[in-house]
């Protein structure tokens, strides 16, 4: 958790700094310092407004590759397509169809590092997806 916490602070500072990704997201986004404040705790997932785009961009470019959400709707279906944001707000976003997307991860599965990455997002928090074609042998 500790890592998390870190990375979301990382996160946040490196959109309120001026220069770099900061100045890029605040004018494209028109996102305000302040209304990033509260994605430095753990579980804010605040789904609407600019503040969540902005955070899914910097959390892309933390990571070094682009960000697949899969947003999850009030009644259990998946917005169809799915968000794609770039490691660089500068590149934007696509959205790329869910079928598409997921055999893009299959196909990737063994590939390291990731070409991207896949998270599940429902209303007020966020999973992230973890694959692996073979499973690990036990020790015995």
């Amino acid at each position: 958790m500790d890592w998390l916490q870190s990375q979301r602070r990382r996160i946040v500072a490196r959109i309120a700094a001026a220069g770099n990704i900061g100045d890029t997201l605040r004018a494209m986004l028109q996102v305000s310092t302040s209304a990033m404040e509260p994605f430095n705790q753990l579980g804010h997932w605040r789904d609407g407004g600019l503040e969540f785009s902005a955070f899914m961009w910097g959390l892309a470019d933390d990571l070094g590759v682009p960000l697949a959400v899969l947003h999850r709707q009030g009644d259990g279906s998946y917005a169809d397509p799915a968000c794609v944001y770039s490691a660089s707000p500068r590149q934007g976003f696509t959205y790329v169809a869910i079928n598409e997307l997921l055999q893009r991860y299959v196909d990737d599965s063994n590939v390291w590092p990731p070409r991207f990455a896949l998270v599940k997002f429902r209303p007020g928090h966020y999973d992230s997806f973890v694959y692996a074609k073979r499973r690990p042998r036990r020790r015995s």
